[in-house]
């Protein structure tokens, strides 16, 4: 999306787009018999919603588990705990598990602080074998 302005001398300009939404990529892969998701940027209010989307699609088969990689992630808020609760909750209901690889350090000190580090399977930095 662009917004015109008018120069100086009355001519309109095209502002170059500037995006206001976070970016977040996420990568889908296997391993073994787990999905695995792979989370690059930021998860938050905006960019929630997206996963939530995504896991409707791509949610892993009943008993299989899902691998989410957050090495990558710059900032997680209470959008992305919210999201990471409900699919720990909903894997749970089928006997799968989520899988939490390892998040930085500012992120594992927010699982800390709201008390889910007991609650999510936290991983060091190598995939596990599932």
């Amino acid at each position: 999306m662009s917004l015109d302005n008018e120069d100086r001398s009355g001519n309109a300009q095209e502002t170059p787009a500037v995006s206001l939404r976070p970016q977040l990529h996420v990568s889908v892969g296997s391993q073994d018999k787990a999905s695995l998701w792979k989370l690059d940027g930021e998860v938050d209010l905006s960019s929630a919603p997206l996963l939530y989307e995504h896991y409707g699609a791509a949610a892993p088969d009943p008993g299989a588990n899902l691998i989410i990689d957050l090495r990558a992630v710059t900032f997680l808020d209470s959008s992305g705990l919210a999201f990471l609760t409900f699919v720990h909750q909903d894997l749970r209901a089928q006997g799968s598990q989520l899988i939490v690889l390892e998040p930085p350090s500012a992120i594992r000190r927010l699982f800390d602080i709201t008390g889910l580090t007991p609650i999510f399977r936290i991983e060091p930095r190598e995939l596990p074998k599932t």
